[in-house]
């Protein structure tokens, strides 16, 4: 988030400058809690454990484009959304999406290695 931002204005910039397209936000979907501290890609710098948050946004407009924080975007059909991805922490975050049924999904993970310690819909 930037100084002055509100989470709702930080997530629809984020997803404008990483896609190029243009979001309303309808719903939270998921929380998720990491319950380790990990080691960043330069494979120095400690990552406390961190919380992350999921939407349900819908489309108003906008070109997929690729932009410096993204190597390839893509629409895809929700049927063939999972086969894409291999890790399992981004799997399991899909999975919820996919079968969003208004309720919270609030979780709880190790990721080295990938553990799920709770589970539980708000």
């Amino acid at each position: 988030m930037e100084l002055g931002e509100n989470l709702e204005e930080a997530l629809i910039r984020e997803i404008k400058e990483e896609s190029g397209v243009d979001v309303t936000v309808r719903s939270l979907a998921a929380l998720y809690s990491s319950l380790q501290q990990t080691i960043w890609y330069d494979g120095v710098t400690k990552v406390p454990p961190k919380l992350n948050l999921d939407f349900i946004c819908d489309y108003i407009g906008g070109e997929l484009t690729t932009l410096d924080e993204t190597s390839e975007v893509i629409w895809c059909p929700r049927e063939k959304a999972l086969d894409m991805i291999s890790h399992p922490i981004f799997k399991m975050r899909l999975e919820n999406l996919l079968n969003f049924s208004g309720e919270i999904c609030y979780s709880a993970y190790s990721s080295k290695p990938y553990q799920q310690h709770y589970n539980r819909y708000l």
